[in-house]
């Protein structure tokens, strides 16, 4: 169980994003900021004007809302112990608000209001106090009770969050009372009991909603830990340039977060799916008649099918088609491969280089007939563009005994979306399939394959081994895009 307070207060900087220069070096920035131990709160102190760069996120919507009018849901608890019809109906409302939202306020919660002021006032005493007192609590070594400073990932995320941080680990084993700050010791300890009850209602609740005993995520262990952070986000100069806490999911089991009087956090509400859309029937319809996407287009179908529909937002932006660069995949000239030893260490070195920086390349002079390439396609394509019956003997998902299977899509049960395509597998080696259990049209393969082994094999001889890469393929230039990878 975590729990999160937010406070605010003023940011800045020595360095305005109108004359950053070319030898900005990002590792040496984070290093000197960390240093100081005086995070933030360090830097508004200073007096800055401009929001350093380490700062500067890339935003993918500047707007704060999509324009939509929807409330937070509000559970009052009050009466949760009192009686069994009134416990249900807060069941329901807990289990609505979790499937739509994935968290709700609570009222009547049983935290007095003082102690909750206390605790607000207490960690914005914490980080206002001077950087000596704070710097003893400095650490990014999280195994310690007690840890003070700016950006538990600074060193790896791509931009800082605008805040410091506070983070106290009170269960299941607590700190000792003096290794606490002073300034907040007795509330923090009074205030992370109460926190502790209202979880173990909270879990109660929650596996009441699943349909469970009470004490089921309980009995689990879900309530066991508790760690309090408390985040100061100062004010900031820019605040369109940064944010305090970056799109993220909360990776605890219940996340309880007190928030002051300073707004600004924001929630991602997933649109409704139509309660009629059947996704699991759409694959399996798809799946049984066996006929995979070349199925759907000779059906003459005008538009895609759900199951198939990426989200914009999870498309790589990244590529050289979206970004309109023009790069040259690497070209490597096997020939004289086998015949002279330098020849052979240049291509190797041409291998490493390409497989390091790329994961893929294309060879030329391979000594895999032209003709044998071009059955190979044709063949492939014939298969798939045979009749359905034909076909069909070869459908299964049976990829741990079946030499030979045909379907679309391998992961179709599993990954978020459908990709279109329809896949011929074949498993052709340490026990290759007898010719007569492939498919007619693509018994070529066989072929391929072993020229294919015998250069990867020579290569290998040599002193390059794929597994130094993190990816590598052998690509032959094709008209078709439905050859074997």
């Amino acid at each position: 169980m975590d729990y999160s307070l937010i406070t605010k207060s003023k940011c800045t900087d020595e360095e305005d994003p109108t004359t950053r220069k070319p030898e900005y070096d990002r590792l040496s920035k984070l290093k000197s900021f960390d240093e100081t131990r005086a995070g933030v709160k360090g830097l508004v102190d200073s007096g800055i004007k401009h929001v350093p760069r380490m700062f500067h996120h890339q935003f993918e919507n500047n707007s704060v809302s999509c324009g939509i009018q929807v409330s937070i849901p509000i559970i009052d608890l009050e009466k949760v112990k009192q009686n069994r019809t009134t416990r249900e109906e807060i069941v329901g409302k807990v289990r609505n608000a979790s499937k739509t939202w994935g968290f709700f306020q609570v009222l009547n919660h049983g935290i007095p209001m003082n102690v909750m002021e206390e605790m607000k006032d207490g960690a914005r005493r914490f980080f206002e106090q001077d950087v000596e007192s704070k710097s003893r609590f400095f650490s990014r070594d999280y195994t310690k009770r007690v840890v003070y400073n700016s950006n538990f990932d600074l060193y790896s995320a791509p931009a800082a969050k605008w805040r410091d941080t506070v983070v106290c680990s009170m269960a299941p084993d607590p700190p000792k009372p003096e290794e606490l700050p002073a300034v907040f010791r007795d509330i923090m300890l009074e205030y992370s009991k109460q926190v502790m009850n209202l979880g173990y209602l909270l879990f109660e609740l929650l596996s009441e909603a699943l349909g469970l005993n009470p004490d089921y995520l309980k009995d689990i262990d879900c309530a066991k830990g508790l760690v309090m952070l408390s985040h100061y986000y100062p004010i900031c100069p820019q605040p369109e340039l940064t944010l305090g806490s970056s799109k993220h999911a909360d990776n605890g089991f219940l996340t309880i977060l007190l928030q002051d009087n300073v707004g600004g956090l924001q929630s991602v509400l997933m649109a409704k799916p139509k309660p009629e859309y059947d996704r699991i029937s759409e694959l399996k319809a798809f799946d049984e008649t066996k006929a995979g996407v070349k199925g759907l287009v000779d059906s003459g179908i005008k538009h895609v099918p759900r199951m198939f529909h990426y989200r914009p937002d999870k498309l790589d932006k990244n590529s050289s088609v979206s970004n309109g660069i023009h790069v040259s995949i690497p070209v490597i000239d096997l020939e004289g491969v086998k015949e002279d030893p330098g020849t052979l260490r240049n291509i190797v070195d041409k291998v490493r280089n390409a497989s390091k920086s790329w994961g893929f390349f294309q060879v030329v002079n391979h000594g895999i007939p032209l003709s044998v390439l071009q059955d190979m396609k044709d063949g492939v394509v014939q298969f798939f563009e045979q009749d359905l019956e034909a076909k069909k003997k070869f459908f299964t998902r049976d990829y741990s005994t079946k030499k030979v299977a045909y379907n679309s899509n391998f992961d179709l049960y599993s990954s978020p979306a459908a990709n279109w395509r329809d896949t011929l597998f074949c498993l052709m080696a340490p026990n290759p399939p007898m010719p007569h259990e492939l498919p007619e049209v693509s018994r070529y393969l066989i072929t391929y394959v072993k020229c294919f082994v015998l250069v990867m094999t020579k290569l290998q001889n040599s002193g390059y081994h794929p597994s130094e890469s993190n990816n590598w393929n052998m690509i032959q230039k094709s008209p078709h895009h439905s050859g074997p990878t």
